[in-house]
């Protein structure tokens, strides 16, 4: 602690208003008669570039040095002139076959738009890439320079060796359909069980024999010796759920999906917890 300790800060009390103070503000007007007279006159010799840069305004095109008439003209046909390739262009080149002029212009509006104009159904793809360089062919020098755009956004946003696994995580989430001989009699095993254990006839038709790696707290109770003690796995490793690897394909899109999923998860180890050590108790019940 210190010796000395700091003050509390002084606290003053506000100002005191007049009674006869209002909150409203009064400008005071200028006085332009107090000027000298050099600049009462300096505003009639002023030209409306000046007058544009004394308050503020941007010039039409970014030209500063436009003083009359005859330079307007002649930025105006300069614009009009440059303007005028794509006005003189006409689109109804194809009179004589009306689908052909459809399609032209369908490609002509999407040329535009910077996209590709897609394969009609109705034609092949020869025919389609005859027809295509004939509509290059009549275009326009503004609009063919847009050709080497439209074609390169055509091409893939991702890079082959970055899709490749993606693909393959996608391929591996859908097993294909096999109608084998194998499958038939394993249906055909699942519904004979199923039909004894409705029938309460138990017996060798409906027991199941599997490896079982108890734990080894469970097995310094009972004073046995592990039977695999370089076994990592508790419980039966044929009925072991796969380790699912998380990537940003099964990740939630949003916080509260993930804090969702993950507690669904929780919740089934616990469960699945609890089923095995149920299972191991009723097995050293009855092995005992």
């Amino acid at each position: 602690m210190a010796e000395k300790r700091q003050g509390a800060p002084p606290f003053f009390d506000p100002p005191r208003l007049p009674n006869f103070f209002r909150p409203v503000h009064h400008p005071i007007p200028f006085d332009v008669s107090s000027l000298p007279e050099a600049i009462k006159k300096f505003g009639e010799k002023m030209t409306h570039v000046q007058r544009a840069k004394f308050l503020g305004e941007r010039e039409e095109n970014g030209v500063v040095t436009v003083t009359g008439d005859e330079d307007r003209k002649r930025l105006a046909a300069r614009a009009s002139s440059s303007a005028g390739p794509e006005k003189d262009f006409d689109e109804n080149i194809f009179e004589d076959e009306p689908m052909k002029q459809t399609r032209f212009r369908q490609y002509v509006h999407y040329l535009k738009r910077g996209l590709s104009f897609p394969q009609p159904l109705e034609m092949t793809s020869v025919e389609w890439e005859r027809e295509l360089a004939e509509f290059q062919r009549v275009l326009p020098p503004y609009l063919r320079s847009l050709l080497p755009e439209v074609k390169a956004r055509q091409m893939p946003l991702a890079n082959a060796d970055l899709a490749a696994p993606i693909a393959q995580i996608l391929k591996s989430k859908f097993t294909p359909s096999s109608g084998g001989h194998s499958d038939r009699k394993k249906n055909v095993k699942d519904e004979d069980r199923l039909m004894a254990v409705r029938m309460k006839m138990f017996g060798e038709m409906t027991r199941q024999s599997h490896e079982w790696h108890p734990a080894r707290q469970l097995s310094k109770r009972f004073n046995v010796p592990d039977p695999y003690p370089s076994s990592t796995l508790v419980g039966v490793p044929h009925l072991q759920k796969a380790t699912r690897t998380e990537t940003l394909l099964n990740l939630g899109s949003t916080a509260e999906e993930l804090q969702y999923l993950t507690g669904r998860r929780k919740q089934a180890a616990a469960v699945e917890e609890a089923t095995d050590t149920a299972v191991c108790l009723n097995l050293l019940v009855g092995f005992f």
